[in-house]
């Protein structure tokens, strides 16, 4: 019998898309979210990361999206490759430079898949509606929490799918750690993690509550790092930062805002 991936839990690995760069043998995470377009019945897809993992559209970066069959069924192992070192489709940042996100709208590139394969993509978006907007009296410190991608560029290679992980929140979550819109979370965040999506359970259902995109790592002294899986071997203390979903739906406002205005203008 033919799994369905019924789940959420099932459902989140078609989620992310792991994302190199050649250049500086380097990768990380990233993750699709779904927005409404200006134009009826129409859709942005965006893939939200980490500056530091998406660096800018002009340099060489490669993207494996999931592809699906005729019946709507997950091709295990089956994925369409895209480089966007030329990529045109828009590339924002969040406001302040010191927000460690970034986003693409590959909206393009579920077209050309099926031009290429023959087959359309397995988009398993994130919804605006499961964004968590930190006012839920659930969301405390010590919350279990999951997050989704390819650390230390581990994953099933056969079948092309990440590894969901796990921790608890280690911080006051309507707090800004550091004055900025970051939680600390205790968890095993390794390097090729950035932009990883975490996710708690809020009310019964799953939410999407922030973005991996450092670790901590013990070196004489505590340092932080970016989690975006480079050659080197660094002592990762078991402490992670995750950037909040509500810094993530302002740059996903601001991306759809500029592509409304130039498509209904």
């Amino acid at each position: 019998m033919e799994p369905k991936f019924s789940s959420f839990e099932e459902q989140v690995f078609f989620t992310t898309l792991r994302i190199v760069r050649p250049a500086t043998n380097s990768m990380g995470t990233g993750f699709l979210v779904e927005v409404p377009s200006c134009i009826e019945g129409k859709k942005y897809i965006f893939l939200v990361s980490n500056k530091h993992v998406l660096d800018t559209p002009t340099t060489e970066t490669q993207l494996s999206f999931h592809l699906k069959d005729s019946k709507g069924k997950p091709l295990l192992g089956e994925v369409f490759n895209v480089n966007i070192s030329e990529f045109k489709g828009g590339y924002y940042t969040h406001d302040l430079d010191d927000i460690d996100i970034a986003l693409l709208n590959v909206s393009e590139f579920i077209d050309l898949a099926k031009t290429k394969t023959g087959k359309d993509v397995n988009c398993r978006c994130i919804n605006l509606e499961t964004f968590s907007n930190y006012e839920d009296e659930e969301l405390v410190p010590s919350k279990q929490i999951s997050f989704i991608g390819y650390p230390d560029n581990r994953y099933d290679k056969k079948n092309y799918l990440p590894i969901l992980r796990g921790g608890v929140i280690a911080s006051i979550p309507k707090v800004d750690f550091d004055g900025k819109p970051q939680v600390l979370v205790d968890a095993q965040v390794f390097q090729g993690s950035s932009g990883s999506p975490v996710f708690t359970i809020i009310a019964g259902t799953w939410k999407f509550i922030g973005v991996i995109f450092q670790t901590m790592i013990r070196n004489q002294e505590v340092q932080i790092i970016d989690t975006a899986q480079s050659m080197t071997t660094q002592e990762v203390l078991g402490i992670g930062l995750m950037i909040k979903s509500t810094a993530v739906m302002e740059l996903v406002n601001k991306a759809k805002k500029h592509l409304d205005s130039i498509n209904c203008p």
